[in-house]
């Protein structure tokens, strides 16, 4: 049995206990006050913590739940009163903030004349656990230069590839989860068919939002989109720590990301696979699930907008263009006051960009499903199509001011509305890629909205969204001038919205 060892704190243990665990062939190591565990052998740890033995046995367990926690083991607390168990939660509550509703896996019981901590109890509990790997702390990780990782981070790489010599781990472009994404080649310390696996993704993270990221993904995407169009995770891989975690799965070999498929000029045909084969079935479930007219897409909307960040200076700057610029509460509110309509509803990715789709040949792989849930059918065709449009290059003065006529007219109501009724084509003069990828998503749109204002509205939404953000690393200066362009944007956007439905209620 791999980890056979159990750890003991407290109250020492009997001849009986220490019959039970050998029984289950478990190796009890009864340690003294001041003495430190050897962790990477333990499956569990018993903390016997009735008197006299309560003060140093709660000590010991103060000191050591975190590091014993991230490791994997069992920790088994026993008390005998009330107020015993009372004052061991609230030293469990500090510093395992979530073990009543987390996987760390803490067992706390409390003995009594009545109903005593019997012998076997510690012993079979330990037996029944999988601690999972132990750490190889002589795993050898490659990182590149003037990147570090935390301590805890480490660790968890060091069990999730615990069965390797070395790790080269090269930085992935993220989303809105905040966590670190990594392609990882690995080096197996023994394997039948070569020492050099194909290579993996892991994401390190908070462990909260990983563990939702992972119930997201088995929601959404496991059994609706096809196993060769979507992430594979290798749950054995898989380590959720006390705060952090570790996700692990096969990385794409031989993929691109969308957006330099959309760079080599392919953005369109792939734009295409990704909605309609892609992700066809989640779109496809409810393709006439309209939401009633008392209700509004903008609403819906409104965990992904964040408005509130956007930077005081950026909407200052934005005034510049011309017009009146609203504050984003401001602007938010008028979005809300615009009358109730219907408007389709289905799953959605929830962060679409460019660089949550890889390509290969003629397959739109799908990553990143942290924030997947249900709302607007248009949210994601949206999403991507305001990521693109902010990335078109300038390369001079002139193109940037023909950037921004294509964009003025492109995200006024009456160019949304005829370019996704498909009567006239968007243009960008300067942008080939882009005219064809908006084109392609605007025809996406024609079958994921009830109208073009719907449409209309979801992209005003994620105008303001990109205002929120930093400039981009690539290029700072220009993407600043693009984000607050998308709030002037927004701003004229809503502003047609506004006098459209003035007109429509004085008809």
């Amino acid at each position: 049995m791999s980890r056979s060892q159990v750890i003991w704190f407290g109250r020492p243990a009997v001849e009986d206990e220490f019959r039970e665990f050998g029984q289950r062939g478990l190796a009890l190591r009864c340690l003294p006050r001041d003495g430190t565990p050897e962790i990477e052998f333990a499956r569990a740890c018993v903390f016997w913590a009735t008197r006299p033995h309560f003060p140093e046995a709660i000590a010991a367990l103060k000191e050591w739940a975190v590091e014993m926690a991230d490791a994997g083991l069992l920790l088994f607390v026993v008390v005998e009163n009330e107020e015993q168990l009372l004052d061991t939660r609230r030293v469990l509550q500090a510093v395992l903030p979530d073990f009543d509703n987390s996987n760390l896996h803490v067992k706390l019981r409390m003995t009594l004349a009545t109903s005593p901590v019997a012998a076997h109890e510690p012993a079979q509990a330990a037996l029944m656990h999988d601690p999972g790997p132990s750490a190889r702390a002589a795993l050898e990780i490659v990182l590149p230069s003037g990147l570090k990782l935390g301590l805890q981070d480490v660790r968890l790489l060091q069990r999730a590839f615990h069965d390797c010599t070395r790790i080269e781990l090269s930085p992935l472009g993220g989303g809105l989860s905040g966590a670190d994404t990594f392609q990882v080649a690995a080096t197996l310390i023994d394997s039948n068919a070569g020492s050099h696996p194909q290579p993996f993704f892991a994401k390190l993270g908070d462990k909260a939002k990983l563990r939702d990221e992972l119930q997201r993904f088995r929601q959404y995407a496991e059994h609706h989109i096809a196993f060769y169009l979507r992430p594979n995770f290798l749950s054995a891989r898989h380590i959720l720590g006390v705060t952090r975690g570790v996700l692990v799965g096969n990385f794409v070999p031989g993929s691109i990301s969308l957006w330099e498929a959309v760079r080599a000029g392919d953005g369109a045909a792939h734009i295409r696979s990704l909605f309609e084969d892609t992700l066809g079935a989640l779109r496809d479930e409810h393709p006439r699930n309209l939401m009633n007219a008392a209700e509004t897409v903008v609403g819906q909307l409104d965990p992904f907008c964040a408005y509130a960040g956007v930077p005081s200076a950026r909407v200052e700057a934005a005034s510049d263009f011309g017009g009146l610029v609203l504050a984003p509460d401001a602007l938010w509110r008028e979005l809300l006051n615009l009358p109730n309509h219907r408007w389709r509803h289905s799953a959605i990715h929830g962060d679409m960009h460019g660089e949550n789709v890889r390509i290969r040949k003629q397959d739109a792989i799908v990553i990143d499903f942290a924030h997947a849930t249900t709302g607007p059918m248009s949210a994601d065709l949206a999403s991507l199509e305001v990521w693109l449009s902010l990335r078109a290059p300038f390369e001079n003065d002139a193109s940037r001011a023909a950037w921004q006529v294509d964009m003025a007219h492109a995200y006024s109501l009456a160019g949304i509305e005829v370019t996704v009724a498909g009567t006239t084509q968007p243009r960008f003069e300067k942008c080939s890629w882009l005219e064809e990828c908006v084109a392609e998503l605007r025809r996406q749109a024609r079958g994921s909205t009830v109208s073009a204002e719907e449409y209309a509205r979801v992209l005003a939404v994620f105008l303001i969204r990109a205002a929120v953000y930093p400039p981009w690393d690539e290029d700072p200066i220009n993407d600043e001038v693009r984000r607050t362009y998308a709030y002037w944007l927004a701003n004229r956007l809503v502003d047609d919205l506004r006098d459209a439905a003035e007109r429509e209620r004085a008809a």
